[in-house]
């Protein structure tokens, strides 16, 4: 791999040594940074070389520039990516609350829609599936 390739939606595994180039970095730098921040882990094949995802990528260059550009120490980094992590499964949690209530007004209107449908406990009883799939007479 070139030193100017960039990672790409068509590969799904990069090597240490092709992340390594990416990145400007050393292999061991990268195993080093595995190690002790806890927040990378490549998926490694049967011979138990380290496979990079585009993710892990992402995250490593984040780790980067807070080591090199923004003067982190391993500490720091360790704590600004945890807090990011946090964040985002905050942010996770509560978009899935938003379409929840969605869900739940969606039906609330299929049930005002189609009352003749509606059960006593207060689901839908339309079928799933294929309306117009009949078993074959025998």
């Amino acid at each position: 791999m070139k030193s100017a390739e960039k990672p790409t939606a068509s590969k799904q595994y990069y090597s240490i040594g092709e992340t390594a180039v990416m990145l400007k970095l050393s292999a061991s730098t990268l195993r080093h940074w595995e190690r002790t921040l806890g927040i990378i882990r490549p998926h490694k094949n049967r011979r138990g070389d380290r496979l990079y995802t585009i993710h892990d990528i992402r995250k490593l260059q984040t780790v980067k520039r807070l080591l090199h550009d923004e003067g982190y120490t391993l500490a720091g980094v360790r704590r600004v990516m945890k807090q990011r992590s946090a964040v985002t499964q905050q942010e996770l949690r509560q978009a899935l609350l938003q379409l929840r209530a969605l869900l739940e007004q969606m039906a609330a209107l299929l049930d005002q829609l189609f009352p003749e449908t509606k059960t006593s406990s207060g689901t839908s009883s339309l079928p799933t599936g294929d309306q117009n799939h009949h078993p074959p007479a025998e």
